[in-house]
């Protein structure tokens, strides 16, 4: 006899890092304790538009990063490729315009958003740290960060996941060609 479906209780976007049921709880637990939630009934999480769906009240939560067996070191900025003009120009446009980038130094879905921008522009993103101390956690607590990586700019819809650069420009408004007004 077949087992009966399981009915998952949190949708998880992982890259196809976490299969199997076990993993996904394991993240959950961390999410939870990085986020400070209290606790989660069944909800699903759409991490491309960033909202989220489901029956009961609780929150719902996106996790972007492995199960803590599959935990990763921070990721080493000098060993990423130079940067070209255009990752920089984007880069400092990003920080001008005052947007923010939110992740852990655990999370790899963090590490690949930052490599897409190479050594020196990864260095200068506007990157907020959610989880080396207590106070990073505070304060993406209030900024209600509810996945890694998210992207806030005031005005814009968050963008949650890892975005390639192209969409960052578009979201951004960068024109390279104007130096990113």
């Amino acid at each position: 006899m077949p087992d009966p479906p399981q009915r998952p209780y949190l949708s998880l976007y992982m890259d196809g890092a976490m299969k199997d049921p076990a993993q996904a709880r394991s993240g959950i637990l961390i999410a939870l304790t990085v986020l400070g939630l209290g606790a989660i009934t069944t909800a699903s999480a759409d991490v491309h538009s960033g909202s989220s769906s489901g029956s009961g009240s609780g929150a719902a939560i996106a996790v972007l990063a492995s199960a803590p067996g599959d935990a990763k070191p921070e990721l080493d900025l000098s060993k990423l490729p130079p940067s070209s003009p255009e990752q920089l120009g984007l880069s400092r446009h990003l920080k001008q315009i005052g947007a923010l980038f939110y992740g852990a130094w655990w999370c790899p879905a963090c590490s690949r958003q930052k490599a897409l921008f190479g050594k020196q522009a990864a260095t200068a993103l506007p990157y907020v740290e959610c989880d080396r101390v207590p106070s990073d956690r505070d304060v993406c607590i209030a900024a209600e960060i509810k996945a890694f990586p998210t992207w806030v700019l005031q005005g814009k819809e968050r963008l949650v996941g890892v975005q390639s650069l192209d969409e960052l420009k578009r979201w951004s408004g960068y024109d390279a060609r104007s130096g990113g007004r």
